[in-house]
């Protein structure tokens, strides 16, 4: 239809000025005008919208399913690694729909008697159809990317948290600060496991002196991890037990106190280790 031909030039010929009315409007919204500094966001922000108005347009009359997709993750991805709101970015869509959508109403009301209505209307809800597609598929590339930095911020953490430190070709410290729950002791257990096997070590001095507040919970989730080295083929050393704590300890009643090796500070520990190394040396054995 030639009026169809007609309303795609239309559009193609104000791709400009719907980019320029879309940054206008977006900085009305946010309250604030691009200064110098921000000519070049200005610039990429106009390229943008260009680019995204002449792909809607072309979406109206053939198949540009995989060219959103492949926009989307490469502008979902940018805009998370600039660290863009995710309010920002909706916004944005919201105040881009109602620019877009003037210019629609603006060429049905100046051509009325010689458009097809059924037609124009399906046209119409066509061009955002495929915004809503390249919103939704944005805002998923955007959130799969915030997600990996997340995790791999939590990985990091979770390093951080478990600070195996070697101290000897054999022997590590992991010197343990803060409250322990059961989340931290998960994570305790797998970071000292993964370290131990990374650097075959044989003896494990677990460090609580950091910790002020051990009840029955932790005390059970230390001896797990002590358990869980053993069976690694580490022998494992707890210091560092306050006097109040090692109190409520016995008051609990918590068992395998006599299985487990204590000391009071981590001098007496190292010690005790080169006792064991004398004694295994001596006896062609292990000795623990």
């Amino acid at each position: 239809m030639a009026w169809r031909r007609k309303f795609i030039e239309y559009l193609t010929q104000q791709t400009d000025r719907i980019a320029e009315e879309f940054l206008s409007n977006l900085n009305k919204r946010a309250g604030y005008t691009h200064p110098v500094a921000d000519l070049v966001e200005r610039a990429a922000t106009l390229e943008r919208c260009t680019l995204l108005v002449r792909m809607l347009i072309r979406g109206m009359t053939e198949d540009v399913s995989s060219e959103i997709e492949n926009w989307a993750q490469t502008n979902g991805t940018q805009r998370a690694k600039a660290n863009m709101s995710i309010d920002a970015f909706l916004e944005s869509f919201t105040i881009f729909r109602k620019t877009a959508r003037r210019y629609f109403t603006a060429y049905f009301k100046t051509h009325v008697a010689t458009l097809d209505y059924e037609e124009f209307d399906s046209m119409e809800e066509r061009f955002f159809d495929l915004l809503d597609q390249f919103q939704e598929r944005f805002s998923y590339h955007y959130i799969s990317y915030k997600d990996v930095v997340i995790q791999s911020q939590q990985h990091l953490i979770g390093e951080l948290a478990v600070p195996v430190i070697p101290v000897t070709d054999d022997t590590c410290i992991l010197p343990l600060i803060g409250a322990i729950d059961t989340h931290r002791a998960k994570q305790i257990m797998e970071g000292a496991l993964a370290r131990i096997t990374e650097l075959r070590a044989k003896y494990m001095v677990l460090d609580v002196s950091g910790v002020m507040v051990i009840d029955t919970m932790v005390a059970h989730h230390l001896f797990d991890i002590v358990k869980a080295l053993r069976l690694m083929g580490t022998n494992s050393i707890i210091t560092g037990i306050q006097p109040e704590v090692a109190q409520t300890i016995v008051q609990l009643g918590v068992s395998m106190i006599g299985k487990v090796e204590t000391m009071a500070s981590l001098r007496q520990a190292l010690r005790r280790i080169e006792e064991h190394r004398r004694q295994e040396e001596a006896a062609g054995r292990t000795a623990w």
